[in-house]
């Protein structure tokens, strides 16, 4: 288990953590509403995969939408690869006009620098 000092620097709270290491233990699946991203939405992990995957463009630009404004960085690149947005970017909703142009302008570079 992680003591509190480690809480305090991930920003989470204790008895938050305690939870998700009590369901490894158990071998519990975390369900991606649990990463903050989708707190709102009974969603689980197989089934955000399939949205990205097969959805339709509304669908697939929510999903990837909601990803790209909450999730850690890390989670980002668990669920999406730069095609992923490139493809999608069009269609993308973000709550704030500064992160698309944020995202546009990584896209940019990476797209053209690798």
């Amino acid at each position: 288990m992680l003591n509190t000092s480690q809480t305090r620097e991930m920003g989470l709270a204790p008895v938050f953590l305690q939870f998700l290491c009590v369901l490894s233990v158990l071998g519990g699946k975390v369900d991606i509403q649990l990463n903050g991203y989708l707190w709102d939405y009974d969603l689980s992990e197989e089934e955000i995969r399939h949205i990205l995957r097969h959805g339709s463009p509304s669908e697939r630009a929510w999903v990837i939408t909601r990803i790209l404004e909450y999730a850690k960085w890390a989670d980002i690149w668990r669920y999406l690869s730069v095609a992923d947005i490139c493809e999608n970017f069009e269609h993308l909703r973000f709550r704030y006009p500064q992160d698309r142009e944020l995202w546009a302008y990584a896209l940019d570079r990476w797209t053209r620098h690798g």
